[in-house]
């Protein structure tokens, strides 16, 4: 910061400014006079620069060799409410300070996790502190109102604690197009055959016939899906808008009269990004699966279970400071899925399907340490997250025959997906500077109940070859997701 080197006296008479710039670095502009400082009153004008003030910081605004006599009739600063500016005199020089007044927990208005850093940096400065940390708490405070809740909300990491669901659901696109793939491979209403599952004849002759019934034939099925959502920020928390993109390649390996199981294996990548922040993860995971669909008298049963590993990159802003946090991790997530189904076949090629299906994800995910800014990198504590759905609903199918003589199928679906746990993720962390000091983030809640709709078009090429592809929408007040998928199945 640059000084003004005066040969001389120096006098500030009422009525005149004396306008002096600062930077968080603690560096001020300064009058250096050879003479005598005479105040006879004037107002001394504190500009701060980039990030503003550093409280309990002491600047050197004026000094003279000959001394100085007198004072200043004012000050003005920046308005911050924890933070109060003085002026100091002593034989030679002027001084500015600004000294905090007050804790970032009695700014009135907090969020709830704003609250758990001020918290946090409340206790902090009791003691315990690293001096990185206290530098960044310093300038914090010294902002206005507004900043200081930016700072707070810049601090918080709450993209750590919706990480941790985006992962879940990035393992719940997976389960559901497996299931989609593999427990559905042509329409879930479809019976393998007509007389495959009809009671056993008593006579002879319809004894030797049974030998005759064909054997489901063993098929693989390879496709791709995509996903795209957004949940509306809270009182509590940002919102959040992901992707995801994944394929999957899977076989039907077992069978027998009423039963066909398979395994799938799977890649996806993912994006986390925050409403209104710069915050994002970055994922990408693999996946493998188990599916089992079969018949029960007029019902349909279905299962699969799929078990998904993530590697997580992830970068916060901390703005107030001009820096950015950037973290690895790694989660797995195990998925579980049980669903049972009863056609009814309603004339002219219609086929109506109520419904019913659970879901069941649990994740799991290490700790973290980030880097790139000291002091105030997050320590997340390992942690999980846990949460069910159960889903009811209609599916209806129209076949009709094609001009190359296969059939072509076309579904609806409407349904309702409750979420039964009912709470966001969050996760536990401490700030590298304050190590010993945790607090709990907790992320964006979503509506537990949404609508589902879907439509789904399947193309038999063959006898032993078809394509299908499908929308999923989920809608609710503050969410909506939209899947789109789409897989080739071939017998052999």
């Amino acid at each position: 910061m640059p000084a003004w080197y005066v040969n001389g006296n120096v006098t500030f008479n009422p009525g005149s400014t004396f306008q002096v710039e600062i930077n968080p670095a603690g560096q001020s502009d300064r009058i250096a006079a050879t003479g005598t400082a005479t105040l006879n009153g004037g107002t001394v004008q504190i500009v701060p620069l980039g990030a503003g003030f550093i409280a309990n910081t002491q600047y050197t605004i004026l000094t003279a060799t000959g001394g100085v006599s007198g004072s200043f009739a004012s000050l003005t600063t920046s308005g911050s409410p924890l933070v109060s500016g003085q002026l100091s005199y002593d034989v030679n020089n002027v001084y500015f300070i600004l000294q905090q007044i007050g804790g970032f927990g009695t700014l009135s208005g907090l969020s709830p996790n704003q609250a758990a850093v001020a918290g946090a940096l409340d206790q902090a400065q009791l003691g315990g502190a690293s001096g990185t940390l206290t530098t960044a708490i310093n300038t914090l405070a010294a902002l206005n109102a507004s900043g200081i809740r930016a700072g707070l909300d810049d601090l918080a990491g709450q993209v750590h604690a919706d990480g941790r669901r985006f992962v879940a659901d990035q393992a719940d696109m997976f389960q559901s197009f497996m299931w989609n793939a593999g427990t559905q491979s042509r329409g879930e209403t479809l019976r393998m055959s007509a007389t495959a599952y009809a009671p056993e004849p008593a006579d002879p002759i319809g004894k030797a016939l049974v030998g005759q019934r064909p054997t489901p034939a063993r098929s693989v099925w390879f496709g791709g899906y995509g996903n795209w959502d957004q949940v509306a920020a809270s009182g509590i928390a940002f919102g959040t808008n992901t992707t995801v993109a994944g394929a999957a390649l899977g076989a039907d390996l077992w069978h027998m009269p009423g039963f066909t199981a398979g395994v799938a294996v799977g890649a996806s990548t993912g994006q986390l990004r925050m409403a209104g922040r710069a915050d994002r993860i970055d994922a990408n995971a693999g996946h493998v699966g188990f599916y089992a669909r079969g018949e029960r008298g007029d019902f349909n049963l279905a299962s699969a279970i799929s078990y998904s590993f993530a590697a997580l990159e992830s970068s916060r802003s901390i703005a107030f400071l001009g820096e950015t946090a950037t973290a690895s991790s790694r989660a797995n997530t195990f998925a579980a899925s049980l669903g049972i189904a009863r056609p009814f076949a309603t004339g002219w090629g219609f086929t109506a399907e109520p419904f019913a299906k659970a879901d069941w994800y649990s994740t799991r995910q290490g700790s973290l340490s980030e880097t790139g800014a000291p002091g105030v990198n997050q320590l997340v504590q390992a942690g999980s997250f846990d949460v069910a759905y159960g889903t009811a609903g209609l599916r209806t199918h129209h076949q009709v025959i094609m001009p190359n003589g296969q059939t072509a199928q076309f579904g609806a679906t409407l349904a309702v997906r409750h979420e039964f746990t009912g709470s966001a993720a969050s996760t536990t962390a401490a700030l590298e500077g304050a190590p010993g000091i945790p607090f709990a983030i907790t992320g964006v809640e979503r509506a537990r109940t949404v609508a589902l709709t879907g439509a789904e078009i399947r193309w038999d090429f063959t006898t032993a070859t078809s394509f299908k592809a499908s929308y999923e929408g989920a809608f609710a007040p503050g969410y909506d997701r939209h899947t789109v998928r789409g897989v080739l199945r071939t017998g052999f």
